[in-house]
């Protein structure tokens, strides 16, 4: 299967800019409509904190970046737009979506019971090769904890996220989690610099890992349950005090 490489050079979007490290791999034999693929490589930015909350998607920078046309990047922000994921401002276009408190608590709820079914699935599925990577994971967690740098963790966690769904053969809750992340991925890096919660997810995603590992479907969903409401509460005071207005 052939591939077309379009790499991105430097785009500026409000305050943040995309390096050469995003890039997007289009098949010209894929299946999947264009639009779909132009809408998961932004949304994956939106995930990996590349795109800040606010932040313009203009539409020549998308072409540009894509190699797409414009009919495909309308029609790619459409569908974010209706996933939540962007939103159209009056005179301005389309923007990283925000989330208020509502639909901060509104989205965890959800969260965390899509990823304790994850959890579950996961450590009945678990492998010998499943096995090798979480204790990779743990590894790699320990690292960015001594550290100390909330980069490296969250690279980490989405390392994880991605290893826990593909252990769990579901690719409803593969879509389904994806929409979530994309709509809280500008706060994961402001709640992890708040008070212990650097530490606090060393712990609860070793908890997990540990569950899995053991291959207790039980105590997994519950590890997942008590991190993602731990994160939650940690993301709903950080959202109802001043610091993420005055940043946003």
């Amino acid at each position: 299967m052939k591939f077309r490489r379009v790499t991105l050079k430097s785009l500026s979007y409000g305050m943040r800019t995309v390096e050469d490290k995003l890039a997007l791999r289009v098949s010209v034999a894929e299946a999947a409509p264009l639009r779909k693929l132009v809408a998961d490589n932004i949304r994956n930015a939106i995930i990996s904190s590349k795109f800040a909350p606010g932040a313009r998607l203009k539409e020549h920078e998308l072409v540009s970046w894509t190699g797409v046309s414009r009919t495909v990047v309308r029609e790619a922000l459409r569908q974010l737009e209706a996933e939540g994921v962007v939103a159209n401002i009056p005179n301005k276009g389309p923007v990283v979506a925000s989330v208020t408190p509502e639909e901060a608590r509104c989205h965890y709820e959800v969260r965390a019971a899509l990823e304790s079914l994850v959890a579950r699935a996961a450590a009945e599925n678990i492998t010998k090769d499943d096995t090798l990577r979480l204790k990779q994971i743990a590894v790699d967690l320990k690292k960015s904890f001594d550290r100390g740098s909330v980069e490296k963790m969250l690279k980490v966690k989405n390392e994880l996220d991605d290893i826990l769904l593909s252990m769990s053969n579901n690719a409803l809750l593969n879509g389904f989690l994806q929409l979530i992340h994309a709509r809280l991925a500008y706060l994961r890096p402001l709640v992890l610099k708040q008070g212990d919660r650097l530490r606090e997810n060393v712990e609860e995603i070793n908890a997990l890992i540990d569950a899995i590992l053991a291959g207790d479907g039980k105590k997994a969903a519950k590890a997942a349950l008590t991190h993602v409401q731990r994160g939650a509460d940690a993301t709903l005071k950080l959202l109802t005090s001043d610091s993420v207005s005055s940043d946003q």
